[in-house]
């Protein structure tokens, strides 16, 4: 139900930041609210709590982001307050984005690497990603050692793996079967 709402609440703002120009801005402010909310413990305490009213709300808001975020947005994080829905803003904020990628026929897929990649990596991943979704693709970088080598790369629900860890485990299997049919044989 909360992802419902907050992607009305989503869409309703990215319809408005659209109309204003102010798509990346709004988008930029929501993360920066969001990750705040996330590793700020006093503020999600203050935010979150049912029993500290608007206005108080409203003034750590503006401490924290008065001139730093767009009037929409603040406006918006009022909203929130005012409909005393405060506790869906992390998931207006994933929404918004996932609206905001639609609108730049835009896809995130999630790579996950043993290492950091190089420069030319990065580019040549993107460009193969990118054909194979038949849209621009913004990669979210991951390091995993413990995937040993090769990437594994995630696109909404389509997994790809390719990692050196799966590969060994997909061999042992075919080991395993291979030494259970020799042993009944």
């Amino acid at each position: 139900m909360n992802r419902r709402v907050a992607r009305r609440y989503a869409r309703a703002l990215g319809e408005l930041a659209h109309e204003r120009g102010q798509l990346e801005q709004v988008e930029a402010d929501l993360a920066l609210v969001a990750e705040t909310l996330a590793r700020d413990s006093g503020f999600r305490r203050v935010w979150e709590h049912q029993r500290i009213g608007k206005h108080d709300k409203r003034r750590v808001l503006e401490q924290l982001f008065g001139g730093r975020i767009l009037p929409l947005t603040m406006n918006f994080l009022l909203l929130l307050l005012e409909k005393r829905r405060e506790s869906i803003l992390e998931a207006v904020a994933g929404e918004f984005t996932a609206l905001a990628n639609e609108v730049r026929d835009v896809v995130d897929v999630e790579v996950r690497t043993a290492r950091a990649l190089s420069d030319e990596e990065r580019e040549a991943l993107s460009r193969r990603m990118s054909e194979y979704v038949g849209k621009k693709i913004r990669l979210i970088e991951v390091t995993a050692p413990e995937l040993l080598g090769g990437v594994v790369a995630r696109v909404g629900d389509l997994v790809m793996d390719g990692s050196v860890l799966t590969r060994l485990r997909r061999l042992q299997e075919r080991l395993r079967v291979h030494r259970w049919y020799d042993d009944e044989g």
